[in-house]
Formats: structure tokens, sequence, C-alpha cells
């Protein structure tokens, strides 16, 4: 059992442009989740609400598309709460944000990412589709010239 699987099959397809073939993936790994515990379970879901709800945009299904957005979103807020304010929580909430084009909380949450993981972080970046948004904006940029 790999967590995580599905949801990166995924998201290689939804790279590719591919997102008819991503979204059965990533309800495939929201399934599998439901099924099992494991200890990063609530990032995952952030990710791949994120994933998932950027595939159905893309598919021109709004409503189910900002319904994932939603649950990432609450999900997100859920773990900063609780005290679960990581690097990757953080990486992910900055792309949720991003795509509800909130660009002040995208650079925010990403600027505190990279706070914690530079390198990983703006290598990310760099090719994170869901980071077009705010790749214009100066923050932005200072952020992928730091490391």
């Amino acid at each position: 059992m790999i967590v995580g699987a599905y949801m990166r099959l995924g998201h290689l397809f939804a790279l590719q442009e591919r997102d008819a073939e991503a979204v059965p993936q990533f309800q495939r790994e929201l399934a599998f989740l439901q099924r099992i515990d494991h200890a990063i379970r609530s990032r995952i879901l952030v990710e791949l609400h994120v994933r998932l709800g950027s595939a159905q945009l893309r598919l021109g299904r709004r409503e189910e598309g900002q319904a994932a957005l939603g649950t990432a979103r609450e999900a997100f807020e859920k773990r900063l709460t609780m005290g679960a304010d990581d690097p990757f929580t953080r990486y992910y909430g900055a792309c949720l944000y991003a795509r509800l084009g909130d660009r002040e909380a995208a650079l925010d949450s990403l600027e505190k990412a990279a706070r914690g993981r530079l390198a990983f972080t703006v290598e990310r970046a760099r090719q994170e589709p869901e980071l077009d948004s705010v790749r214009d904006d100066p923050r932005f940029q200072r952020l992928l010239g730091s490391s």
C-alpha cells in the first residue's frame, strides 16, 4: 500500500493536461483514504482536494471544482488551527489560495513554506501550475531567486 500513489498518478495526468484521466485517480485516492488511517492523512487531503478541484474546474465542472476547493480550504484551515503548520501543508495552502484568486494569502503561505523548506519549496513552485496566478508577483519572483 502506498498512500498518495493514485494522487501522484492523477497529478501526472493533470500536468499533461489530461484532466479527464486525472479526476478518477484523485477520486480513487479519496476512496482509499476513507478506508485507512495514516499519520499524514489530513495533509494529503488538502493537496488532494486542491488538485481534484483544479482538474474539475479545467473540465468545466464549476460546482464540483468549487466544492473540492472549499473542502481543501476547510481542511487546510483546520490543520492550522490544530497547530499542524508545516512547510508541506503551507505549500498546498499556497496552491489552494492561488487557485482561489487570493494572491496575498497564497504568497504569505508560500513564504512560510519556504522558511521551513526553501530549496524544496522553490523547486516545486517553479513548475507548479496551481501557482500560475502569482508568477508575475514581485514576491514570487524574489522567492524564486532566493535559493
